[in-house]
């Protein structure tokens, strides 16, 4: 437990100097302090196969979830603005890090991880407020602040009435506590139709959405690492897994559908990584061990692909209101102004829909292979893909339309977006394989 700690120093210590330094050098501290964090991740990784356990007390998902939540951090802020409120969003960011490492700690007592996950969920209010420039209205921030309240206190109360059962084993108390833990696992993936925050921060403050998606959707893939472990809150009933499918396939087509009819892009991003939660939920509701780490990888890829994209989007965002350009047009000509990021938005939306040769297609399509016997729930996962793809696909006009573009010389900030969408390249090569690494 001790040596496991350092993941929750190295951020908190960050976050401390973020604090101490000139905001010029928050940047710095913030690169330095994944270049660390990851590190320790990989050598925690690799030490069991040298005889040497690094990271005794973190399980193997803890460290890749918490790996990706630290590739989210950096990329949330690559290209950030020196702004005087980002003493306030540098520091929050690491401090909410620090808080999914907490959860990666603490997998296997649900409600440990899950008042520390409520924790970090209030941490990142300060980035949806603060964020420079692009700050989310305070009746978004509230509207936040609720569910993610509501979020948190159903996965404590789940805990709580799963240790109850374990020692009584009362009949009747297992069945809330299944669905207050899938409600609040809903809450904090993004799915529809309990997130409602996420479009409207997404649309105010995009930076902030990319924090909030990335690390809440890391923390909850460690959470589930955790109760599938122990055998915890996954349903029995045959009916039931039936219902929850369906009902999740059917809930990941309307978000699709909502994502067509958008017409503004951080909304249709939202919509996606709802329908790409509904999904995941769906696979989860079969009860299936089997599926788990599908649905853990597929929640993972969905907390990259939403932060590099909303990182893509505000960066635009910036440069198109000087420009006195609005909506998707803001992307016009993006592939010829800068091609690396154009690339990364590219990549990113494609692995959010789930199609091939993206990591997010991994995922998906083995969940459609483990939900055979539940028809509806198969073909709402081919269908929402579908939609989804439909829903991006008028933005690639935009992307690489060449006229009126003016290319930018200095490409060196795309780079950490543009290296995430290459991990989602390459997350797909093992379809079969990688996700059953997990566990």
């Amino acid at each position: 437990m001790t040596i496991d700690l350092v993941l929750v120093a190295i951020p908190l210590l960050g976050a401390l100097l973020c604090w101490l330094l000139p905001v010029a050098r928050a940047g710095q501290v913030v690169l330095a302090v994944v270049a660390l964090e990851e590190a320790c991740i990989a050598l925690g990784s690799i030490g069991p196969s040298f005889g040497v356990d690094l990271l005794p007390s973190t399980s193997a998902v803890g460290r890749f979830a918490l790996a990706i939540a630290a590739l989210v951090v950096l990329i949330s802020f690559s290209g950030g603005s020196a702004d005087a409120t980002m003493l306030d969003a540098y520091p929050s960011a690491l401090v909410a890090l620090a808080g999914v490492a907490a959860v990666a700690l603490l997998d296997a007592n649900l409600i440990a991880a899950a008042l520390a996950m409520t924790v970090v969920a209030i941490i990142l209010l300060v980035t949806l407020v603060r964020f420079p420039g692009v700050g989310a209205s305070l009746r978004t921030a509230r509207r936040y602040l609720i569910w993610i309240a509501l979020a948190g206190s159903g996965l404590v109360v789940s805990g709580a009435l799963d240790r109850h059962y374990a020692a009584w084993a009362t009949p009747g108390v297992l069945g809330p506590a299944t669905a207050l833990f899938v409600v609040g696992v809903a809450i904090f993936s993004g799915a529809l139709p309990f997130a409602l925050w996420l479009p409207a921060a997404s649309d105010e403050a995009p930076n902030s959405a990319a924090l909030a998606c990335g690390l809440l959707g890391c923390a909850i893939a460690a959470i589930l690492s955790g109760v599938v472990e122990a055998g915890l809150l996954l349903p029995a009933d045959s009916v039931i897994h039936t219902l929850l499918g369906t009902g999740g396939g059917i809930a990941a087509l309307g978000s699709a559908f909502l994502a067509l009819g958008d017409k503004r892009p951080a909304r249709t991003v939202a919509f996606l990584i709802s329908a790409n939660a509904d999904v995941a939920l769906a696979g989860l509701a079969t009860g299936s061990a089997a599926a788990i780490p599908s649905v853990i990888w597929l929640l993972a890829t969905q907390a990259l692909s939403a932060a590099v994209t909303f990182a893509c989007l505000a960066r635009v965002g910036r440069v198109a209101s000087d420009r006195g350009r609005a909506g998707w047009s803001a992307l016009a000509g993006l592939a010829w102004e800068q091609p690396l990021l154009a690339l990364a938005l590219v990549v990113a939306l494609l692995s959010l829909v789930g199609m091939p040769l993206t990591a997010g297609f991994v995922g998906r399509w083995n969940l459609a292979t483990l939900a055979t016997t539940n028809v509806v729930q198969s073909l709402a996962i081919l269908l929402s893909s579908i939609l989804g793809g439909a829903a991006i696909v008028r933005s690639f006009g935009t992307i690489f339309d060449p006229s009126d573009a003016k290319p930018e010389i200095d490409w060196t900030t795309d780079l950490v977006p543009a290296l995430a969408a290459m991990l989602l390249i390459v997350g797909s090569l093992v379809p079969g394989q990688l996700p059953s690494l997990l566990l």
